[in-house]
């Protein structure tokens, strides 16, 4: 759509604010928006037409025609995928690399990847840096991110011994905002965690706040609840059942209360989308699932989020991919 005449630009860093710019390049008839790539990051130009501007053959290829230039605005589009993988190691075996190589994610975050980076034989791909917070315990829980873009610093956990243990939170601070890769304990079927679960949820929310009064807060991964009656195909009769009682319903509101956005919310108020799936034969096909895994970020990032999406057709897990665009 046009080129970008601040060759700085291709080092931008993600989070960083969106500035004027000059471009130029022939005008797409009827077009006052559209896109414009500048590798790796994406970028979303908003055409401001001036009153006056002038035209050139230069650059245009031809006589016959003419190219514009203008004043525009730019603003990077960020892509950030959340994927409860159910063993990294596994996914690979099926389709991690294919995933990741269509979809592009500027940020990754993975849960439940039950391994380290010395744990698994894998050149990923140049683009991304990796960052992990394994559990204690071999084989069980862990978070990782891959990032395009370094992080100003890197966090692993919440700064509280009693939980973090087993490598549920991961934190990467960039220049206008904190990612937290975050995997909620699960309250076990026979709600055995359950008292955990409630102290935990607590915690993290103080955790957030504090990471909020800094700048704005971007958390996701996998909760391990259902919200409200229209995350999960059958309410009525997983009522009291773990990933829906009261209490960690209850937990997951008090982030809403707190001012964070569910962003999905924002485009989707209706049922139906889901996020996980049990393995038994025929169930996902028929869409029987719980939505299980979020984004959500602080108020002031609001009016960035430009898509909350789900990527429902994504398999390898028994969760799918989550993602949001962020201006």
């Amino acid at each position: 759509m046009g080129r970008i005449y601040a060759p700085e630009w291709k080092s931008r860093t993600i989070g960083a604010p969106f500035q004027d710019f000059v471009i130029g390049g022939q005008v797409p008839q009827g077009v006052a928006q559209g896109w414009c790539w500048v590798a790796p990051l994406r970028l979303q130009i908003n055409y401001n037409w001036p009153d006056e501007f002038r035209t050139t053959k230069e650059g245009c290829g031809c006589e016959t025609s003419a190219s514009i230039f203008w004043r525009g605005r730019v603003s990077f589009i960020v892509k950030l995928i959340s994927w409860n993988v159910n063993g990294l190691r596994a996914v690979l075996r099926r389709n991690f690399l294919d995933y990741l190589a269509e979809e592009e994610p500027d940020i990754l975050c993975l849960q439940e990847v039950k391994a380290g980076p010395n744990d698994i034989e894998q050149l990923w791909p140049a683009a991304y840096t990796t960052y992990w917070n394994c559990a204690t315990k071999k084989g069980y829980s862990g978070t990782a991110l891959f990032t395009k873009s370094r992080p100003l610093e890197m966090t692993c956990g919440m700064g509280r011994r009693e939980h973090d243990g087993e490598g549920r939170v991961l934190t990467a601070e960039y220049q206008e905002f904190y990612v937290v890769n975050v995997y909620v304990p699960n309250s076990k079927r026979e709600l055995t965690r359950l008292d955990y679960r409630q102290q935990w949820d607590r915690v993290f929310l103080r955790y957030l706040k504090k990471l909020e009064k800094k700048k704005p807060v971007i958390f996701c991964g996998d909760f391990n609840v259902a919200h409200t009656e229209l995350d999960l195909a059958n309410p009525k009769a997983n009522m009291g059942q773990h990933g829906f009682t009261v209490e960690e319903r209850r937990g997951f509101s008090a982030f809403v209360k707190a001012g964070f956005v569910d962003t999905l919310r924002e485009f989707e108020t209706g049922g139906g989308h889901y996020t996980w799936w049990s393995q038994r034969a025929g169930v996902r096909a028929r869409n029987i699932g719980w939505r299980l895994d979020y984004f959500l970020v602080s108020a002031a990032l609001r009016p960035r989020i430009k898509r909350a999406f789900i990527r429902c057709d994504i398999a390898g897990s028994d969760h799918c991919p989550v993602g949001i665009e962020l201006e």
